[in-house]
Order: structure tokens, then sequence, then C-alpha cells
């Protein structure tokens, strides 16, 4: 799952929260890798426990990727993907070797939340695709194509605005686009056909507006309303 938005939008509050209440509702493991850790999620959380892991200070002879590499590499040793039981949180994907560790972790069970600098959900699926196809695995665009089109759940691209008519916190107001890993897009995606996914972006967003309305939306129906629209 991709969070994406320019700077001080929020992202990290909304990556973060995001790990955090699937711990406390389904429990299981998450680990985090940040440079810094920015929001305080160490800990136990209802059933759920996180691990947050600041990424070490770097040798002269490094690059920012190559520590946050290192420190996916270590995470990944240290607890093994269990379906629906393991979270992994990057903040945020600056790099080709970190946005090739992040898709593989998805690959292999973990679910991934990261956060990367992005116009538009659609910019940020090209932007995953550029890294991962630049990166030191000899990957090249149609093999980065098919794998980010397997291992992607969703974007969300979010907007931070504030209101005139609140105060303290209540001001902030979001909003945003979705895009949601569907058939159709994953099909777009394989194509590299991003212009296209654009209309996707427009169609599932929409319905994502209707059904907030409702006081409780299961997962079905978002599956079922985003078919209808396909």
């Amino acid at each position: 799952i991709l969070i994406v938005a320019p700077n001080g939008q929020g992202k990290t509050t909304t990556a973060s929260a995001t790990v955090v209440s699937r711990l406390e509702a389904y429990g299981g493991y998450a680990q985090t890798i940040e440079d810094p850790c920015e929001l305080p999620m160490h800990g136990v959380w209802k059933g759920g426990v996180c691990i947050q892991r600041p990424v070490e200070a770097l040798p002269t002879d490094e690059t920012p990727g190559d520590a946050f590499f290192r420190a996916m590499i270590d995470s990944m040793r240290q607890f093994p993907a269990i379906p629906e039981g393991t979270q992994l949180f990057v903040g945020e994907i600056q790099d080709s070797r970190t946005a090739v560790e992040t898709v593989k972790a998805a690959i292999h069970g973990h679910l991934v939340v990261a956060t990367l600098h992005a116009r538009s959900p659609e910019d940020a699926v090209r932007r995953m695709i550029q890294l991962c196809s630049n990166g030191r695995d000899n990957m090249d665009s149609e093999t980065a194509r098919d794998i980010v089109s397997a291992a992607l759940r969703g974007v969300w691209y979010q907007t931070l605005t504030r209101s005139t008519s609140e105060t303290g916190f209540m001001r902030g107001q979001l909003g945003g686009r979705l895009l949601w890993n569907d058939s159709t897009v994953a099909g777009l995606i394989k194509e590299g056909r991003y212009d296209k996914l654009a209309e996707s972006v427009a169609k599932q967003t929409a319905v994502m507006s209707q059904l907030s309305s409702q006081q409780a939306i299961t997962a079905s129906q978002v599956e079922q309303a985003f078919a209808q629209q396909s």
C-alpha cells in the first residue's frame, strides 16, 4: 500500500495510523524502517507488537539507499512473512534499492505500507516502476511492471487542507484520490499504460466518495462497487 503526496500532507501520520490500527484490530507483528522514527509506534498495541527500526548513521562510503537496504535485509531476517500477520512500514522510498526490497517484501507475504513522494496515484505507480527497473538487481522495465502489478494493493494520494471554521487539530481536513489494484488496473500496469490509470483513479475515487456516506463499509462492498465501474 503506497501513501503518496508532496511534502507536508501528513503521509507519515496516515501510514503510522494504518499500521497501528491494524495491529489493534487483528494483532500480529510489525516493523518500521524510518530515518528518523517520527511518531511513537514502538511497543504493544492490544494483541499486536510493533518494533521501530531507525536507519543507522551512514559510513562515508554509503548512500542513503544503502542504509535503508541494509535495514530492510536485517528486518526480513528477523521476522519471516506470516500471511495476514506481519506488516512492514517503509518511510519513505527514495531510491532504487529500497524500492526493489519493498516490492520483494510484499511479494513474499508482508503487508507493506510505504510512503513516497508523487503528484498523483498514477505518478506513484510510474515512479515505483522506474525506481525498480533502475536498481542493482538488473530488473528490466517489463519485469518491474509485472512484479509491481502483482504486489501492489493500492495507492492513496493524500491532500491536507485547513478549515477556517475549526480550531486545533480539527482544522485539518483530509482528502485525496484512490487507485485500488483490481484486474483492470493490474493489466494497465503490466502494459505500461499509465495514462489510462487516471480514468480508474477518477472512477474509484467517485465510488469511495459515495460509499463513505455509509456508517460501515465492508471489503466485499468496495470490491463489488469497483467491479461495477470497471
